[in-house]
């Protein structure tokens, strides 16, 4: 890739360029050139990054999908992110709608605190704080097909404000659900520490302030296969 940049100078006739040549930019000004190595400019990290662990096998068709996922907050804000629960082909992530919640608090290195909704097409729920950076290990998903695929798309939402049959979602759950800034922990749905359940076991709407909405298409392969009937 050559990226070339113009420089006027103010009291200069001159009109100088920077160039990406290799593994250098080349600056100039009116007074002097430098040259730095890309090795030294920052490098964006993404907001989420999922490295596939194994396929776990149950009753088939149904399947489960073991990732090690990271997640970082690039806002200074607190912000929420949301992942499906089960993986398909199809469009995730809409029309959300809930009958229960479970909250998990999962302690390693760090706290975090993940929210289990269940409803029309379940989702996971976690509220960072700003600048947060986190990583969950062995993350199951549910994936109900009678192939074994090499890859699958993965959407996640992170968005300024969650609500809950029209609440913020903090409020209708009766809890506080910020994580620690710092955190590396293993999924483990046994560490559930409360739950609630909506009136008569209607289900409610959900919405989310959305700021951005990630479609990842995650590689399968390698693949380690273990059985868990």
């Amino acid at each position: 890739m050559l990226i070339i940049c113009t420089f006027y100078a103010q009291d200069s006739e001159a009109v100088l360029h920077g160039f990406n040549w290799g593994k250098e930019i080349i600056t100039a000004s009116n007074s002097e050139i430098n040259i730095v190595e890309l090795s030294e400019l920052p490098i964006a990290q993404p907001p989420v990054e999922m490295e596939f662990v194994e396929w776990q096998f149950s009753k088939p068709p149904l399947k489960h999908l073991v990732f090690n996922i990271t997640l970082r907050n690039q806002s200074h804000e607190p912000r929420w992110f949301l992942l499906p629960k089960q993986l398909t082909i199809s469009p995730q992530l809409v029309d959300l709608r809930i009958e229960q919640a479970n909250i998990l608090e999962l302690h390693d290195r760090g706290r975090l605190i993940v929210g289990n909704f269940y409803g029309y097409d379940g989702f996971w729920a976690l509220l960072l704080p700003g600048n947060a950076e986190v990583k969950i290990r062995r993350f199951r998903f549910s994936f109900w097909g009678e192939d074994i695929i090499e890859s699958i798309p993965i959407e996640v939402v992170i968005g300024s404000h969650f609500a809950i049959d029209g609440k913020p979602a903090e409020s209708w759950l009766g809890v506080n659900f910020m994580s620690d800034v710092r955190a590396d922990v293993i999924q483990n749905e046994n560490q559930t520490t409360s739950s609630r359940t909506t009136p008569d076991g209607k289900v409610v709407p959900v919405s989310i302030v959305e700021e951005r909405r990630l479609k990842l298409q995650v590689n399968l392969f390698p693949t380690k296969l273990r059985h868990s009937l």
